[in-house]
């Protein structure tokens, strides 16, 4: 799990993933303690306080037997991401499709073929800069815009083509 997702857990959703009931935590941080205590009808521990063993047992046995509808309120979120996901895909592809359309027609003016380009050497030659000379900070933040225009221009990774292939299998 990354660190930021990690840092904003509260204790009692760390204290299940440290314990293995990754499915009842995933539950849990996807739609929140009290949906998932009115689905399975069951009072989970309070926050804030650790989990005895005993009741660690409960919730391991809680997890199996409602296994799938954890795994339902799991697929629920994954399907929510893949709509955000596509609809950034599909936003990323009507941006390339009207600088194409622009760029190969005939009645437009040359201003508008050369202002996305022009734009995007800016911001890639201050980004470069900055990089070179700015504060941490201020380079983390050049480095995503020059990553953003390049991969608007070129195209994004093999791990976008990846996601292109999970979109696909999840959609079948």
């Amino acid at each position: 799990m990354a660190p930021l997702i990690v840092a904003a857990l509260t204790p009692f959703v760390k204290d299940l993933f440290a314990n293995g009931l990754n499915m009842l935590g995933s539950a849990i941080v996807t739609k929140g303690k009290d949906y998932v205590e009115e689905k399975l009808g069951v009072q989970l521990p309070e926050e804030g306080k650790p989990i005895p063993p005993e009741k660690l047992a409960e919730l391991r046995v809680l997890e199996l037997e409602h296994e799938a509808k954890l795994q339902q309120i799991t697929l629920e979120r994954a399907k929510v991401d893949l709509e955000q996901f596509k609809a950034e895909l599909d936003d990323v592809a009507n941006a390339r499709d009207r600088e194409v359309k622009i760029a190969t027609s005939a009645d437009a003016p040359l201003l508008n073929k050369i202002i996305s380009p022009v734009l995007a050497l800016l911001v890639v030659g201050v980004g470069f800069v900055l990089l070179a000379f700015g504060e941490p900070d201020v380079r983390t933040a050049a480095a995503g815009l020059i990553a953003s225009v390049l991969s608007f221009y070129f195209g994004t990774s093999v791990g976008s083509r990846e996601k292109q292939q999970m979109i696909e299998r999840l959609t079948k």
